[in-house]
């Protein structure tokens, strides 16, 4: 058997403490409504920015997951495995997005990037993250056939998702009477060091 195409969700639940997380999401609330570094493109009724938040315990954490998928997939990737041979550090960016009651996030992906994770600060009861196999972003395929279904994640806070970049994903339109608030992250892997030191990836 030879497997073509695979596409996990990591995941890491209860990240940080209560009172990280809501020192974090003062400081967000802060930098929306200062309007620090905004980004031009977002959903409708998204506040979406680039304030300087970033926790060493987060940060880690994020490094943590990602040694976690990059040795699962050179375990069962040849070509995965030479593909990243020499890459040895981990680089990453990353914004904030505070979604209002109502608003919704469309499906996108982040091809550019090797892979994407999302850390939910306030997430409880604000919308599923929904999981597409780019094959069927159109539902044109068989339903019948393998792995053409959505997948459907209820985020809870303190919640820490990861996956390859180039799946396309959205997220349900939030019908709480709360804030949806989290942190994304674009994940690079490089042959030099321009972001968090990586423990070096060893399968």
């Amino acid at each position: 058997m030879l497997t073509m195409f695979k596409a996990e969700i990591f995941d890491k639940a209860n990240i940080g403490t209560e009172e990280q997380r809501e020192e974090l999401i003062k400081k967000i609330l802060h930098a929306k409504d200062k309007n620090e570094n905004p980004m031009q493109l977002s959903n409708t009724n998204c506040w979406r920015g680039r304030p300087n938040i970033m926790q060493e315990w987060l940060a880690n954490e994020v490094q943590k997951l990602t040694d976690e998928a990059v040795n699962y997939y050179a375990l069962r990737n040849k070509i995965y495995k030479e593909e990243i041979r020499n890459l040895r550090h981990l680089s990453y960016d990353y914004w904030v997005n505070v979604n209002e009651p109502g608003s919704r996030n469309t499906m996108h992906s982040h091809c550019a990037y090797q892979y994407s994770a999302i850390y939910y600060l306030q997430a409880t009861g604000t919308g599923c993250l929904i999981m597409s196999n780019p094959a069927n972003t159109l539902s044109e395929c068989n339903p019948g056939s393998p792995y053409t279904g959505d997948v459907y994640i209820d985020p809870k806070d303190g919640d820490l998702f990861l996956w390859p970049a180039w799946v396309p994903h959205e997220v349900n339109v939030n019908r709480s009477d709360k804030q949806r608030i989290n942190i994304v992250f674009n994940l690079t892997l490089t042959e030099k060091q321009n972001g968090p030191i990586s423990p070096g990836y060893h399968a």
